[in-house]
């Protein structure tokens, strides 16, 4: 299996994953934060995005979010509870949707050669390598999404 089809799959069983976890969670129901601190689903799933459209910018294509967006869920930024603040988590679904289906088509048009290729000397990481890391990234916060729909009093198994 080629590196791109081998993150395809990868970036595939997370979108599974995180939009079996988003499904039938309200928008107020996703602002709900863990007790002992963390971010809300809301704020996790609009993170996912962000990076990527950190993925997205490094296959060269263009990103989901605007930078007003990007500002509300980057790392960092303040902890999301204010529903006038969030994107709706419908929305946010989509643009994951969005993003992914960018994944595949940018993922499928590149070559090994592509994906070995250095871009930045002062980052020594392939975007092949970027994007491996991008993918953990993003699948280590997919497995945050189940507590925090449990929390949300969603306690069927969908997975």
């Amino acid at each position: 299996m080629t590196e791109a089809k081998a993150l395809a799959s990868f970036f595939k069983r997370n979108q599974y994953l995180i939009t079996m976890q988003a499904k039938d969670v309200t928008t107020e129901e996703s602002l709900l934060l863990p007790p002992a601190g963390g971010n809300c689903m809301n704020w996790i799933i609009g993170h996912i995005v962000v990076h990527r459209d950190i993925a997205l910018r490094s296959l060269g294509e263009t990103p989901v979010l605007d930078e007003r967006e990007t500002e509300i869920y980057k790392r960092e930024s303040e902890p999301l509870t204010n529903p006038e603040q969030a994107l709706p988590l419908a929305t946010l679904v989509e643009r994951l949707e969005s993003s992914y289906q960018r994944l595949l088509t940018a993922l499928e048009q590149r070559t090994p050669e592509a994906l070995a290729h250095q871009p930045d000397p002062t980052d020594k990481r392939t975007v092949g390598e970027r994007l491996r890391m991008l993918q953990w990234h993003e699948t280590y916060h997919a497995g945050q999404l189940e507590l925090l729909r449990h929390m949300a009093g969603k306690h069927e198994k969908l997975i």
